[in-house]
């Protein structure tokens, strides 16, 4: 019987025979665990029992696994292939006791799985290379299949799980022509194989792991969530305590207050990146509407300031960077919201010569005094080339007239940032563009 889980990755051989690759499946320990696991090789057949375990499991081992896996994922967020960012996974029930296995899916540098079990006290895992497209299993029934592409061969593979260890019970293989097909080594007739896969495991029972797939972070909280009963009463650090900067979590925090009052967005994954932009680090994280239109939202590392950023990509890709309370009024409210501190009327530089100049069009509009507006243009190294700058201290503000303070005609030739940055007492709106000069 299982009872807790593994810390290491137990490699996934793919052996080539003249009859036809067949995999081989084995497991193993951390170095570090206090427990061992019996490595002796795995016996492939296609007779091998389907294993039988207790249907009743004690909490202790189930919190124990799960431990076991935190810790195991949080080893794979150093890696660049298992980091926040690529990394999904899926807690699924294959076997029939109260411990999931979790799958994790591995995109880069080319589709695999790790598939982890518990053996003996200790965490087992299999890595299963091209079988990215996930695994299809029967709940609690014992039994999962997946496709694997290798050396241009297409593989159907039918397991089980038994004493902790993958069993291959059934392999099917097709070439890339389409016209030679065998199950478990004999030579078949495409009906005969068809026949044979949907005998060795019912497709119409069985469930995908990929629709459950979460991201690294998401699986973190989740499993933290199954250990302390409650998403309140996880304890999660929200500073650095050297920096004293906000951490992934803390970030997280403030902006899932900032959700609580706005109930038509909800975050795409509890992950974040950071995000630099002009010398200070944000945490960046998706969200959308209730409408499915995707945001990105920005929480400042030191502040915890919100802040919306919207790129328009194309040749010359446009950002605007505002307070999110300000982005959020002027595209949710019904109100009448055209004095919103917004830059309207805009007009992106056009492609120019050394020398040539072209018009400053804009109009920064706000329902509170506008404090400050620039102007500037920057190298491809954010050096300052020219700026102009005023403080309106009214309502909206023509910036058109700072075109004379604007030294256009002694810009240098590459590729430069054009910014309009206006501020209220509401906070700061930046909008960024690119052009090139000839």
């Amino acid at each position: 019987m299982k009872k807790i889980l593994f810390l290491f990755i137990a490699i996934f051989f793919l052996c080539v025979s003249c009859s036809g690759p067949m995999p081989s499946i084995g497991g193993t320990e951390s170095e570090d665990s206090e427990t061992n696991v019996d490595n002796s090789d795995t016996v492939v057949s296609s007779d091998a029992p389907i294993a039988e375990y207790p249907l009743e499991t004690p909490q202790s081992a189930v919190d124990e696994a799960l431990q076991l896996y935190l810790e195991y994922i949080n080893e794979l967020r150093n890696d660049i292939y298992f980091n926040d960012f690529y990394g999904t996974m899926s807690l699924v029930f294959i076997d029939d006791d109260d411990i999931p296995e979790l799958v994790i899916a591995r995109p880069y540098p080319h589709d695999a799985l790790i598939i982890c079990t518990v053996s003996n006290g200790a965490l087992v895992t299999t890595l299963v290379e091209g079988g990215g497209g996930g695994i299809n299993y029967i709940d609690r029934g014992n039994k999962f299949t997946y496709i694997a592409g290798i050396q241009d061969i297409h593989y159907d593979f039918v397991c089980c799980i038994e004493d902790g260890t993958f069993v291959i019970l059934h392999e099917g293989s097709q070439d890339s022509s389409g016209n030679q097909f065998y199950w478990d080594g004999e030579a078949v007739s495409y009906s005969e194989y068809i026949a044979r896969q949907e005998a060795a495991f019912d497709v119409s029972i069985s469930e995908h792991d990929n629709m459950s797939y979460i991201r690294t972070a998401d699986m973190i909280y989740e499993i933290n969530v199954q250990l302390s009963g409650s998403p309140t009463s996880i304890t999660t650090s929200t500073h650095d305590p050297i920096s004293g900067l906000l951490t992934s979590d803390g970030a997280f925090a403030v902006y899932d207050s900032w959700l609580d009052n706005h109930t038509d967005m909800t975050p795409i994954s509890r992950q974040s990146e950071i995000y630099e932009y002009r010398g200070e680090q944000y945490y960046h994280f998706p969200a959308k509407s209730t409408y499915n239109y995707y945001y990105n939202i920005l929480v400042h590392m030191e502040s915890g300031k919100l802040l919306h950023m919207l790129i328009e990509d194309g040749m010359y890709p446009i950002t605007l960077i505002e307070p999110l309370d300000n982005w959020y009024d002027k595209t949710h409210d019904s109100l009448d919201t055209t004095q919103i501190l917004d830059i309207i009327n805009y007009l992106q530089p056009p492609m120019t010569d050394e020398g040539g100049i072209f018009g400053v069009i804009g109009t920064i509009v706000s329902n509170y005094q506008i404090l400050s507006v620039s102007v500037m243009v920057c190298n491809d190294r954010g050096e300052v080339e020219t700026i102009g700058s005023a403080s309106p201290l009214t309502n909206a503000y023509d910036i058109n007239q700072l075109e004379y303070d604007l030294r256009l005609d002694t810009l240098t030739p590459g590729g430069k940032t054009y910014m309009i940055e206006a501020t209220d007492e509401t906070g700061t709106i930046t909008l960024e563009s690119w052009f090139w000069v000839n």
